[in-house]
């Protein structure tokens, strides 16, 4: 009864044609029931109009704008922090050269379709974007050619990565404001979050941009770490305060399901500070 019901709607295989044992076929026939109850609901309940599928684009189509905001992103990290839960891999060199040339031929996509419109902002998130240093020229590069660029630059960092080099070649792509993933002053959080720089690391790497003379540095850093009472978060606030940033982010530790320290919760290997 399960298999005919399922043969006959249409565009689904019977059971007998998909190659599985017969065994498994009781509970496949239960869950491709489900599938098709769970449609026939929604058509009831919102009309036949209404699609509830993901389908590729046959072509893009984008309203017409004279000026909006831009955001790229580098996925490439090059040690993965436990809690993030953002879109972020291993940093590969293989995949450097492919993901550049997918950024670029994207920007000409968008180029084609919006033509030169004003980008009152542009913000390099990931991932770790100064990973990409080199590559970040010839990206930039490519948005100045299709857009007319008339806002400030942001990118995200880490202290690790932030050296004389990186700071001069964000001077060189007129990158006016920086972000530091400090996270916090603490070597015990650091480890415990996962982090691989130091304290010392965090010190050169604010005085490297601090010193660059950028519009702003902003520093993040996280409150809620396990076991952090209110004094260690006091201490890591007032050296952010005294280190000649002129911009704080705070937020708490997220325990994302899907990240790392999300299953480590689940293990009770990681416990969070309780907060009222």
């Amino acid at each position: 009864m399960w298999v005919q019901v399922i043969s006959d709607w249409k565009g689904t295989q019977s059971l007998d044609t998909i190659g599985l044992p017969p065994q498994t076929w009781p509970a496949k026939a239960v869950t491709m029931v489900g599938h098709v109850i769970t449609r026939l609901i929604r058509r009831y309940l919102v009309g036949r109009q209404q699609e509830f599928a993901f389908r590729a684009a046959r072509e893009l189509r984008l309203p017409h704008l004279t000026e909006t905001d831009l955001y790229l992103h580098i996925p490439f990290c090059q040690n993965l922090c436990p809690y993030c839960p953002y879109n972020r891999i291993p940093y590969q060199e293989d995949l450097v050269g492919p993901y550049t040339d997918a950024m670029l031929a994207e920007i000409d996509m968008y180029g084609e379709q919006l033509g030169r419109v004003k980008l009152t902002s542009i913000y390099i998130g990931g991932g770790t974007p100064t990973t990409l240093i080199e590559e970040l020229g010839a990206i930039l590069g490519r948005v100045r050619e299709r857009f007319d660029v008339a806002g400030p630059i942001c990118i995200e960092t880490n202290p690790g990565d932030v050296t004389p080099l990186t700071v001069r070649k964000l001077q060189d792509y007129s990158v006016s404001m920086i972000s530091v993933g400090v996270q916090s002053f603490d070597e015990r959080y650091l480890r415990l979050i996962g982090r691989r720089y130091g304290a010392q690391d965090i010190t050169r790497a604010i005085e490297l941009a601090v010193g660059a003379g950028l519009d702003s540095v902003n520093l993040d850093l996280m409150f809620a770490l396990p076991g952090q009472p209110l004094r260690d978060l006091e201490a890591d606030l007032r050296k952010a305060i005294a280190s000649g940033a002129n911009q704080l982010t705070t937020y708490p530790l997220f325990t994302f399901p899907y990240t790392s320290v999300g299953a480590f919760l689940k293990l009770k290997k990681v416990m969070t500070c309780p907060h009222k």
